[in-house]
């Protein structure tokens, strides 16, 4: 089987972009499915990235000059017109396989090339410093005290990374049935080129950028009742600028489900995330409360729910 789309876009400041998309499955086995996938992306900018005035916040950067972590730092961010659009390549490659009638496993390998993302992080200019030397301001003590971040393209940021998955159903009689599946992401590469003709920076495994989380489910079902468990994993992270090691996070989550015929579309649902109480590790780049990397943790603790859903 193959499928073969195509989108086609005119912009009035960026002219006209083609990106095609080829699609392929194939069956060897009517339990076996192979997939594969190539295609071009362009996204233009914002208007905000092109047009904005000055967008003043504060930011917490780590300074490799000092070796020290700088908190409150007044960073400007601002509009670009010279801005390119970013370009990508997106290649996938994957089967499905049901092993039996209760057990599937499938895995993903994916690849995307990235010309001219756009960013205004501080922390990129800071450790640019050297091709940005205006936009780092430092006090007379050498510490910065004022990041000029205007959105700017980066060069390239290559990716590729594997996504697999298993479940399996076990049924169990007049003991009801037991779901147990997993999911699995691995970042096996990350690079960064801040410009042309300047070298690539690692980022896998680096400054929050891990390379595997995991999420693994168990749960039990008979009649109106499930109960479920939730393992989730992040990896862990060092940021080599500072030699510092933030440890990996496990936490559990459960769910107990409960939808009786006379509640007539009604479901119970009561539950605990982070069972145990599981501290996220703290990540010393942020000096501010939390003091964790919230795109990766949640730092709420342990937390008990109870909702009620109807459906007409």
């Amino acid at each position: 089987e193959l499928q073969l789309a195509a989108r086609l876009d005119n912009y009035s400041d960026f002219g006209t972009t083609f990106n095609p998309k080829l699609s392929a499955a194939w069956r060897p086995d009517e339990n076996f499915l192979v997939r594969a996938n190539v295609g071009t992306g362009f996204k233009a900018p914002a208007l905000h990235e092109l047009y904005s005035g000055d967008i003043v916040s504060f930011s917490s950067v780590f300074d490799p000059t000092t070796g020290d972590v700088v908190n409150d730092v007044l960073t400007t961010a601002s509009g670009n017109e010279d801005l390119d659009a970013e370009e990508t390549v997106n290649i996938g490659l994957g089967f499905v396989w049901d092993v039996t009638d209760a057990w599937q496993v499938g895995i993903d390998y994916w690849r995307i090339h990235n010309d001219n993302a756009v960013t205004s992080n501080a922390q990129y200019y800071v450790d640019n410093e050297a091709l940005f030397t205006d936009n780092i301001v430092r006090d007379d003590g050498g510490d910065i005290v004022q990041v000029l971040a205007p959105f700017r393209n980066v060069a390239e940021q290559p990716l590729q990374g594997i996504d697999q998955q298993t479940s399996f159903a076990f049924n169990l009689g007049r003991y009801g049935q037991l779901d147990i599946g997993g999911v699995a992401s691995y970042l096996d590469e990350y690079r960064r080129r801040p410009a042309d003709g300047q070298p690539y920076e690692d980022l896998a495994g680096h400054d929050g950028f891990v390379n595997w989380r995991l999420s693994s489910t168990a749960q039990w079902s008979m009649s109106a009742v499930s109960i479920g468990l939730t393992a989730h994993y992040v990896d862990s992270y060092d940021r080599p600028a500072a030699s510092d090691e933030i440890g990996s996070w496990t936490r559990f989550d459960t769910r107990l489900t409960w939808s009786p015929d006379f509640l007539r579309g009604g479901v119970l649902t009561g539950g605990v995330d982070n069972l145990f109480n599981r501290a996220p590790p703290a990540d010393p780049f942020f000096e501010g409360w939390p003091f964790v990397n919230r795109a990766l943790h949640d730092n709420r603790g342990r937390f008990g729910f109870l909702e009620y859903r109807h459906s007409l």
